[in-house]
């Protein structure tokens, strides 16, 4: 991760910093955390500086919003509303078409046999 790639993408740094290419190359381990994540391991306290265990002891040197996940998410689907009359006319066109080929042709092939060819048989 390059220096400023947080606040680039437009992650606001509550506390603390953001991570820098010095942090890489240093001895010390360091991470970024979230909010949510801050509220959860150091209740009332302020979270950098603490040690949090994942493959190792890192230590705390910042703090991001605690919207990360619904941002990015957001941004996956290219700013469409719950609300969007095109997304759901869309989707209804796509559904209608896979539920009508779903049922179309099971029943093409059944119609090619013979009923009493299929009596005769049981």
């Amino acid at each position: 991760m390059s220096d400023g790639y947080i606040t680039a993408m437009g992650i606001p740094i509550r506390a603390g910093r953001d991570l820098t290419e010095r942090d890489a190359a240093s001895d010390d381990p360091v991470i970024l955390i979230n909010e949510t994540i801050a509220r959860t391991l150091f209740p009332g306290e302020d979270a950098i500086g603490k040690i949090v265990r994942t493959d190792k002891e890192r230590r705390v040197v910042g703090a991001a919003g605690a919207w990360i996940l619904s941002r990015w998410m957001g941004g996956m689907l290219y700013s469409t509303t719950a609300s969007d009359p095109v997304t759901f006319l869309g989707m209804l066109l796509v559904l209608g078409t896979v539920s009508t080929i779903a049922g179309y042709l099971p029943a093409r092939r059944a119609s090619r046999i013979d009923p009493a060819v299929a009596l005769r048989a049981n």
